[in-house]
């Protein structure tokens, strides 16, 4: 359920006990990359909620994450919105109820944003250091550079899907080719799994005698012939 803030406060996250700062810092000092328990993390929504009440309502940043610590970067306000102050109070995204913009005023001092999660109960030594050099790596890449990646891996995704269709299909096929016999119950004309190789009566291990005898390789012959 929404809970209604009295105020635009929010309490602080849980940080991971480690300096940050050492990444960065933001133009007012704080550290650039903070390393937080998603749970902890909270955000305000405007507008109307459930109940009629109109105002900020206070929720979790990451319920989808679960029980996991993240990585947060600090993004400038341009960077953020993509907006001038102006741009964002005309063309922001509003709540259609009560006409607020769902975020709130303009972010003029930036914000944080989720940018890892990390898999484990708690952050690997020498992981957080590793995650943050990697994504400041990807940044100094251009739009096309980050184009032609993601058209790599699509690729590469889609060509490991036929592989492992094409493997489920071959799973399916009997051991040895055609099936012994057909859904429709008659009889195939060439079953190359159950057909035995005709033998005449002299290729027989054993001595015959002239009429009808049964070969060790094939189906019964006629030995007159």
């Amino acid at each position: 359920m929404l809970t209604v803030s009295e105020s635009l406060d929010l309490p602080k996250p849980s940080s991971w006990p480690i300096d940050m700062k050492r990444f960065g810092t933001t133009p007012e000092g704080e550290a650039l990359y903070r390393v937080v328990f998603a749970p902890t993390v909270f955000k305000l929504i405007f507008g109307t909620d459930s109940k009629g009440k109109v105002g900020a309502h206070k929720r979790p940043a990451y319920r989808h994450l679960g029980q996991k610590w993240i990585i947060e970067k600090w993004l400038s306000p341009w960077a953020a919105t993509k907006m001038t102050p102006k741009e964002y109070e005309d063309y922001g995204p509003r709540d259609p109820q009560s006409g607020m913009l769902l975020e709130g005023p303009y972010p003029s001092h930036g914000i944080y944003c989720h940018c890892w999660t990390f898999e484990g109960e708690n952050p690997e030594p020498g992981s957080i250091e590793k995650v943050i050099r990697l994504i400041e790596h990807g940044a100094k890449r251009s739009l096309n550079e980050i184009r032609a990646n993601n058209r790599m891996l699509d690729e590469k995704a889609e060509k490991e899907d036929r592989e492992r269709r094409f493997m489920r299909v071959r799973e399916t096929e009997p051991l040895y080719g055609i099936r012994p016999a057909n859904f429709a119950g008659a009889p195939k004309r060439a079953n190359h799994k159950s057909q035995r190789t005709p033998v005449s009566a002299n290729e027989l291990p054993f001595s015959a005698r002239r009429g009808s005898v049964v070969s060790l390789r094939g189906p019964t012959i006629n030995a007159s012939i």
